[in-house]
């Protein structure tokens, strides 16, 4: 009885964990700005890129990370929420997403921008 119990419980704790995506992944694709449709950023495999138009603005590796002083990145992981770029420029700070919109901080200023993730067509 007690395997059977400690068997449904553990299937039920992974079946719970599989559901869950990290920020991490919930940030990947390209999310298009809520004020300014030709302002974008897009998240692909580790990299990181923004874009006014056609005009890159910053890009580079994605680090996530606990906070923005972490100069070493010991405390980086996949549901840390600040955006940080080549480790060593920190932009913003990851209020809120899910699948389909994003609200970012903007670190050191506050101002916060909405993006509604591009659906591909």
């Amino acid at each position: 009885m007690n395997k059977i119990l400690i068997t449904v419980l553990g299937l039920l704790f992974t079946n719970c964990l599989v559901g869950q995506n990290s920020i991490y992944d919930k940030l990947q694709g390209k999310w298009i700005s809520k004020e300014d449709k030709l302002y974008s950023i897009e998240f692909k495999d580790g990299y990181f890129i923004e874009k006014n138009g056609n005009n890159v603005i910053e890009e580079g590796k994605l680090i996530l990370s606990q906070d923005c002083t972490d100069e070493n990145n010991i405390n980086v992981g996949e549901n840390e929420k600040y955006i940080n770029i080549n480790g060593e420029l920190c932009l913003y700070y990851v209020i809120y997403v899910d699948t389909k919109s994003l609200k970012l901080s903007v670190v050191g200023r506050g101002n916060e921008l909405n993006f509604n993730k591009q659906t591909k067509k």
